[in-house]
């Protein structure tokens, strides 16, 4: 998903009331945040309020700092003081919509962001972030239909800028309207042709359209641009698995693993790859890996039983199928697989109630299994 960097919203220093010290330390702290040195900006925001606790402007800037600082409790805060003070100021809620938003209070977001895109109607460039950000709330809440529309808003407002076509492309993807996506990611890198997450997220379409070679084309160009760009390669590993390439996916993966190794989906992809070359116990390797770095994934679990099977340790596929089904009561193949295993084990009974578990879930072969050899 792409993120929004926090957009303090300039405001002019020349504002009415202001004591010549109180500006002073406005002045300073504006500095200090430019410097990226928030709590110092914070510490003169504070002084400037002391000495003029009446002015917005000045809360929203140390809300603002808070909010670089991770404080997003305390930036709501300025921002409600702020609203207080005046209850027209678009960036002190399009800022707290910020704050909220980072809280994943997606609907509190939503709520503040209309109120800014409505006080904005006169400042096209802040309306047209103010929608996008609104489009990101919505989708974070599954929205996507809703999220389309403020997107749509963006873009008629500003055909020229990358990032409503960007946000569009992402929505349409999470409808799998893939062919949508690639429209918008060709615009997109049309209008900004060196942004690596532009040919990473088409690739991403392109993969889901079985373009695998089209995918693998993206992803080349993603890592051109950002040789450390450990996602592209492990996606251009998954295009090549789909190719049977299956040595050279492992190579992408091992590269993606050097760049993050602490991405549990590499070395289960990795795994499956060394499966597919009969690489048993380097699989097994993997998913270990995979399930210590996420304990909770039902799919590691199910391929290391797979694995274990192949190497005839049935005790111990059995073992991690019932894992896996631990995780997700209703993992039709880890009931399939598992039943397998008992039935070669001569335990008809316990491996026809498996597939019959599998046959309820919805799995069609596990159906055919129970009509072939537990109904009779």
């Amino acid at each position: 998903m792409i993120r929004f960097i926090f957009l303090l919203f300039y405001l002019s220093f020349l504002t009415v009331g202001f004591s010549q010290t109180a500006k002073e330390y406005h002045i300073w702290g504006f500095a200090k945040f430019k410097r990226q040195d928030f709590k110092g900006a914070i510490e003169d925001y504070n002084k400037a309020i002391d000495l003029n606790s009446k002015d917005p402007d000045l809360y929203i800037y140390r809300g603002a700092a808070k909010t670089k600082l991770q404080d997003n409790l305390g930036a709501i805060e300025d921002y409600n003081r702020a609203i207080e003070l005046n209850s027209k100021n678009a960036d002190a809620y399009f800022n707290r919509g910020f704050a909220k938003h980072e809280l994943q209070d997606y609907k509190g977001a939503i709520s503040d962001y209309s109120k800014a895109i409505r006080l904005y109607s006169e400042n096209a460039f802040k309306g047209i972030l103010a929608y996008n950000c609104r489009g990101v709330a919505k989708m974070d809440i599954q929205d996507y239909e809703g999220a389309i529309l403020d997107f749509n808003k963006a873009i008629e407002s500003n055909p020229k800028s990358a990032l409503g076509y960007i946000n569009r492309g992402l929505a349409r993807s999470k409808l799998q309207n893939y062919k949508g996506a690639m429209q918008d990611y060709n615009k997109a890198i049309e209008l900004d042709p060196d942004n690596e997450s532009l040919y990473f997220n088409r690739g991403l379409a392109k993969y889901e359209l079985k373009d695998y070679k089209g995918a693998i084309q993206d992803h080349n160009k993603a890592i051109e641009l950002n040789h450390k760009y450990a996602l592209a390669y492990m996606n251009r590993g998954l295009a090549k698995f789909e190719l049977q390439n299956y040595k050279s996916a492992i190579k992408d993966y091992k590269k993606s693993i050097g760049l993050n190794h602490n991405n549990a989906q590499t070395y289960m992809n990795r795994g499956l790859a060394k499966y597919e070359l009969g690489d048993y116990k380097g699989a097994i390797k993997d998913y270990n890996s995979s399930i210590i770095l996420n304990p909770i994934n039902s799919n590691a679990y199910c391929n290391l039983a797979n694995t274990k099977a192949k190497l005839e340790n049935n005790t111990g596929a059995i073992q991690d199928y019932n894992k896996a089904i631990e995780l997700n009561p209703n993992y039709a193949f880890a009931y399939y697989n598992r039943g397998l295993i008992k039935d070669k084990l001569g335990d008809r009974n316990e491996a026809c109630m498996d597939f019959r578990k599998a046959a309820d879930i919805g799995l069609k072969q596990a159906k055919d299994l129970m009509k072939e050899y537990c109904n009779k």
